[in-house]
């Protein structure tokens, strides 16, 4: 595999970040294959003769062993921040907008050196201590994670569909949050010949995916078993299904239905073809000044998942728990 790998690298200049596996590493075992991903330089996936390309003019003439190499788009998987930062106002002529601003600028930065590239991990520690040190007057942050990917559907025809986050997904007990929706939300389409009834996806805290639509603000089942999710592999399959249409995402005509879950852990790994990168426009970052410095002590937390440090610093000194 790292052959093939250095192979593209070094003869297709192109080639912005590769990522490449064995068949026998496939959720169904390929033997006798080896898979390459492949993100261009401006642009998100190869096209059509791109990919022959590499495949005709610069794996074959390397005379590999017998192998058969195959090419695969790059997946991007969305990471949804909601964080709320807490600054003393008492340091800092800042204004809330300017530490928003700011943190934003810092995350920015994060995406475009740190993520947007094969194996480049989420890691909630390092995030936290980057917004942390945005500003000497920022105290904490609480910073929280959703994922998200693009389904795109084959519309007018029959279809069943694999979503793979590759990531455990939040699930503490069975029946978790099944009244409200359960962890996963998608956008809207519309199935069949229905042609008024916007449709959207959630589960049951079952391992069920349930399709539904809305009277007024009440969800209403027309299918309780629309397809399974897998919390430990994070692995979403949707039964057969024909969607004849999809609903605006994000305001803007689209040919995609986003799926929206929660992970169980704050920190995200890639695998395989899979690239992660913040989404901006759904993320939040809200800042706000701490009464309790102002009043002659801070409250700091540390830490991410089950572990956490708090620190309360007075004028009579300071204790940790």
């Amino acid at each position: 595999a790292d052959d093939y790998k250095a192979i593209v690298k070094n003869n297709y200049t192109n080639a912005e970040t590769v990522s490449v596996w064995g068949g026998e590493e496939q959720a169904v075992p390929e033997y006798g294959k080896v898979f390459l991903s492949i993100k261009p330089a401006n642009a998100e996936t190869l096209t059509d003769v791109q990919k022959q390309f590499i495949k005709d003019s610069i794996l074959k003439t390397k005379n590999l062993v017998s192998i058969t190499p195959e090419i695969v788009d790059p997946e991007t998987t969305y990471i949804r921040l909601a964080s709320t930062v807490k600054f003393d106002s008492n340091s800092t002529t800042f204004a809330a907008a300017d530490i928003q601003s700011s943190v934003t600028t810092s995350l920015t930065n994060f995406n475009r050196d740190n993520l947007l590239s094969f194996n480049s991990q989420y890691r909630a520690s390092e995030v936290s201590r980057l917004i942390d040190n945005t500003d000497t007057s920022i105290l904490n942050n609480t910073t929280s994670v959703k994922l998200s990917k693009f389904l795109t559907p084959t519309t007018g025809s029959t279809v069943s569909y694999n979503i793979s986050f590759n990531n455990a997904l939040l699930h503490p007990e069975n029946g978790y949050l099944s009244s409200t929706g359960g962890i996963l939300t998608s956008t809207g389409f519309k199935v069949g010949t229905d042609t008024t009834s916007e449709f959207f996806f959630d589960d049951d805290g079952e391992g069920n995916l349930r399709r539904y639509s809305l009277v007024g603000t009440t969800r209403s089942y027309a299918d309780l078993q629309a397809g399974s999710i897998d919390y430990s592999s994070g692995v979403i399959k949707i039964n057969n299904i024909n969607i004849t249409s999809i609903s605006n995402v994000d305001d803007a005509t689209s040919l995609q239905i986003r799926i929206v879950v929660s992970p169980s852990s704050n920190d995200i790994v890639p695998v395989r073809n899979q690239i992660l990168e913040i989404d901006f426009a759904n993320s939040t970052i809200t800042a706000s000044a701490d009464t309790q410095s102002s009043s002659g002590s801070s409250i700091s937390t540390s830490g991410s998942g089950t572990s956490t440090t708090t620190t309360v610093s007075t004028s009579g000194g300071s204790s940790s728990y």
